[in-house]
């Protein structure tokens, strides 16, 4: 738990407001974040792996896994609120008809394209290896292959057309855009 609130105290969480215009207290600390994994807590982490190693030290090992494990499981259930919340908070009475948001979320500036790239950038350094793994949880997985999709269409310098989809790509963009619909 020190090592959470270290980094709360040095790195900004990520706040609702940094892609609505709309207040709300649901956020994601700023431990759970790429910068202050990158440049505090996985540094610190794999020090103590290494001196736990060097020291054969079975106790601080199994500490650090369940450190490391319960770190990734509090990430993943921020993260996961607090795009719950911004799917909500967009559609408050006085915000876009659905019509609009579906016109406007395809923007490469809209808010969701936005909130989905940092949660995808945030949640890949957070999660390290683990972001391979077979067992995500399933928006993960539909957020993991929308970005794929959307950058192989950057890659080819088109928006994904009806036909050139096929099996899986194909769900996850359906799926992304129900998500985004809802």
């Amino acid at each position: 738990e020190a090592i959470v609130e270290s980094a709360k105290n040095q790195f900004a969480a990520i706040e609702i407001s940094e892609f609505l215009a709309v207040r709300s207290s649901v956020q994601v600390d700023a431990a759970y974040t790429a910068k202050a994994w990158q440049g505090g807590i996985q540094p610190l982490i794999s020090g103590l792996q290494k001196m736990a190693a060097e020291t054969k030290d079975a106790d601080v090992s199994e500490s650090l896994k369940q450190f490391s494990a319960n770190f990734r499981a509090q990430a993943l259930r921020q993260w996961g609120e607090f795009l719950s919340e911004f799917s909500q908070l967009e559609r408050l009475p006085g915000q876009r008809g659905v019509k609009e948001l579906a016109v406007s979320a395809a923007g490469a500036d809209s808010s969701y394209q936005r909130v989905v790239s940092s949660a995808h950038a945030n949640l890949n350094a957070v999660l390290g290896d683990s972001w391979q793994g077979s067992e995500l949880l399933p928006w993960l997985v539909t957020m993991k292959k929308y970005v794929a999709l959307k950058a192989k269409a950057q890659k080819a310098g088109k928006q994904p057309s009806k036909d050139s989809e096929s099996g899986k790509d194909a769900d996850a963009a359906k799926y992304m855009s129900i998500y985004l619909s809802a």
